[in-house]
């Protein structure tokens, strides 16, 4: 079976750093019974559909009775 382009896209690999935050754990997603451990603040390749999950992983933060959707694992696009 052939993947489509947008099968192809979602399988390539991107550089990214994960900012660390003040729980400084490690960053354990587990999609379609595969698992990565990424560490924080080192450079690491995920496949685009790893960061897609986590994009959608967000958190609602409440400032000066103001709330708004941040997401829970932050990260930069390394060039």
């Amino acid at each position: 079976m052939k993947m489509t382009d947008e099968e192809k896209a979602l399988q390539e690999k991107v550089k990214v750093i994960f900012l660390n935050d003040e729980d400084g754990y490690d960053i354990t997603p587990c999609i379609n019974g595969r698992a990565w451990q990424i560490k924080r603040d080192e450079p690491v390749e995920l496949p685009r559909y790893v960061l897609h999950a986590l994009d959608n992983a967000v958190i609602t933060v409440e400032k000066n009775g103001q709330s708004r959707k941040v997401k829970r694992f932050p990260y930069s696009v390394v060039a």
